[in-house]
């Protein structure tokens, strides 16, 4: 799931942007853990449809290279350990994908 959000950080910052990993413990047991970027992000009305299977939103025709598999490979796995998986994007400063895991 890091690989998958560190590549995304990587393919949609912008240029000289910055990607940053986070983790910090919430909740008693559970940790989240993040990735963020610096890019231009998305609205937040498309947020569901990130994790849609080949869906990539306005980019299907662009330049950069992708399924669309990866955010819904992430959820699908991130839910058969019992987790949450979100984004949220922070005004003008990118996105953060994140998971939350209960530590065993």
């Amino acid at each position: 799931m890091l690989l998958n959000f560190a590549s995304n950080a990587v393919k949609y910052n912008s240029e000289k942007g910055l990607l940053t990993f986070s983790c910090e413990r919430i909740k008693g047991n559970k940790l989240r853990v993040g990735v963020s970027d610096t890019g231009k992000g998305v609205s937040e009305s498309l947020f569901d449809q990130l994790f849609e299977p080949f869906n990539r939103l306005d980019q299907v025709n662009g330049q950069i290279e992708g399924t669309g598999i990866g955010l819904s490979i992430c959820k699908q796995l991130v839910e058969l350990m019992d987790g949450k998986i979100g984004v949220f994007r922070k005004p003008d400063k990118g996105l953060t994908f994140w998971v939350e895991l209960t530590e065993v």
